[in-house]
C-alpha cells in the first residue's frame, strides 16, 4: 500500500463511519395461512460524519445537499409542532412553544423521543393488537374495553391524559408488564423504549395530578 492509497483510506474513514443497523419485519400469513416472519436483517450502513457532511456541502455546486438537509430539519420541526398540537385542543398560534422548535432543543431531546417520531403507523397498530392480546390474559380483573382504552392512550403517546400522573404511572406499570410477557419484544422494543421514556418525562413534569377511571 503506497502513501496515496493509505491517505485515501484514512480520508474515507474520516468522512464516513460504519453503523450496524437492524431491520425488523412483522409476522404475516403465507399462502397456506400460516404465520411466518422474515428473519431480522443486520447491515453495516455507511453514515457520513460531520466532516463528511461539510465536505459534501463544499463540493456540491448545485445546492441540492443543503436543500436536502434543510428538508430533514423541517420534518423534525413539523413533528415536534405536531406533537404539541396533538396534546392540546383547541390549539392556536399563541399555544405554540417556539423554544421547543429551536435546533438546540431538537438536538438535545432524549434519543427515545426522537425515535418515537419515526415509528411507523403499522408498528403502532401491531403494538396495539399485541398489547390487547397479551394483557387480556395478564389483567384478569380488567374488561376488554378497559384494556383497549389503555392501549389507545399509549398509541396516542399519553396525550389525552398527560396531566393525570396517577393514570400515567398505572399505564406505565401495565406497559412494563406487557413487555415482560410479549413474544414480540424484538419488533416492538422501539415502541416500549419510547413510551417508557415518555411516561417518565410526563411523571417528572410540573403538572397537577388528576384522577381518571380506567
Amino acid at each position: 500500500m503506497n502513501d496515496t492509497t493509505a491517505s485515501a483510506l484514512v480520508q474515507k474513514d474520516i468522512l464516513v463511519s460504519q453503523e450496524e443497523m437492524s431491520f425488523f419485519f412483522k409476522s404475516k400469513k403465507d399462502e397456506l395461512g400460516n404465520m411466518v416472519k422474515r428473519d431480522t436483517v443486520k447491515l453495516n450502513v455507511p453514515i457520513p460524519t460531520w466532516d463528511g457532511i461539510v465536505t459534501a456541502l463544499n463540493d456540491d455546486d448545485t445546492g441540492k445537499i443543503a436543500q436536502f438537509l434543510v428538508s430533514l430539519v423541517q420534518s423534525e420541526i413539523y413533528l415536534e409542532a405536531r406533537s404539541q398540537v396533538n396534546d392540546k385542543e383547541p390549539f392556536t398560534q399563541a399555544d405554540l412553544d417556539v423554544a421547543a422548535l429551536r435546533l438546540i432543543a431538537l438536538a438535545t431531546r432524549p434519543v427515545s423521543e426522537r425515535k418515537g417520531s419515526a415509528i411507523s403507523e403499522d408498528l403502532w397498530k401491531q403494538f396495539e393488537e399485541d398489547y390487547c392480546a397479551v394483557m387480556a390474559s395478564a389483567l384478569s380483573d380488567k374488561t376488554e374495553k378497559q384494556i383497549k382504552l389503555g392501549a389507545e392512550l399509549m398509541v396516542k403517546k399519553f396525550a389525552p391524559v398527560r396531566e393525570k400522573k396517577q393514570l400515567i404511572a398505572t399505564l406505565r406499570g401495565y406497559l412494563q408488564q406487557w413487555y415482560a410477557s410479549t413474544g414480540a419484544k424484538e419488533d416492538l422494543q422501539p415502541i416500549y423504549d419510547y413510551l417508557d421514556s415518555r411516561a417518565q418525562t410526563l411523571l417528572t413534569s410540573e403538572v397537577t395530578p388528576k384522577t381518571f377511571d380506567i
